[in-house]
């Protein structure tokens, strides 16, 4: 330890603002063995309101009734997809794989863990049909991979919601959490800010 730092005369509790500040323990301790560590503030991005809904059926018409296209795999993840009772707002953030530090494909739960680390949070699955209603003016060509527990679909295949503009309009789609391309560096994925 540097005769500067020992000198500083940290306390306990601005050691552990400082180690909030970079990414938490495993960041601080990555950054001690001189590994990558990024250093983002990551700003809230959208918020949504989940709990509004009365039903899933109901959910499922308002999205289509907006002209966002669904899929028959889509709505399957969709029927088992928890509605809360009561109405929540939530801050949402978006980042890539690379924003937080990966540099090449990783493990799903190695990214949600990284995640939690830089203080976000997965959030409700009824947060992907929600912000698909409210965020019309996705730009053409955008993927946004729903940060969420995998819920097992019919198949028990499990699966994260994504948000897409393609040529043929704006859908609600899934992908199966064990696809090696949702974790790719560049991939867009929106996580809950943790309050």
């Amino acid at each position: 330890m540097s005769k500067e730092f020992a000198s500083a005369d940290l306390t306990m509790g601005q050691m552990n603002a400082i180690v909030k500040k970079i990414g938490g323990r495993d960041a601080a301790l990555r950054l001690l063995r001189g590994e990558l560590v990024v250093f983002r503030t990551i700003e809230t991005w959208k918020s949504v309101l989940i709990g509004a809904s009365k039903s899933v059926d109901d959910l499922s018409k308002t999205l289509e009734n907006k002209g966002f296209k669904i899929s028959d795999w889509t709505s399957d993840l969709l029927k088992r997809t928890p509605l809360a009772k009561t109405l929540t707002e939530i801050e949402l953030v978006l980042v890539s794989v690379a924003d937080l530090g990966f540099t090449e494909r990783t493990d799903l739960y190695a990214f949600y863990n990284r995640a939690k680390e830089f203080g976000l949070d997965l959030v409700p699955a009824e947060v992907g049909p929600q912000l698909r209603l409210v965020y019309s003016n996705q730009p053409m060509g955008e993927h946004l991979f729903i940060g969420m527990e995998p819920i097992a679909d019919s198949n028990a295949d499990l699966s994260v919601f994504l948000l897409a503009h393609l040529e043929n309009g704006k859908l609600l789609s899934t992908r199966s959490s064990w696809n090696p391309k949702i974790l790719l560096t560049e991939t867009l994925w929106v996580f809950a800010r943790r309050k």
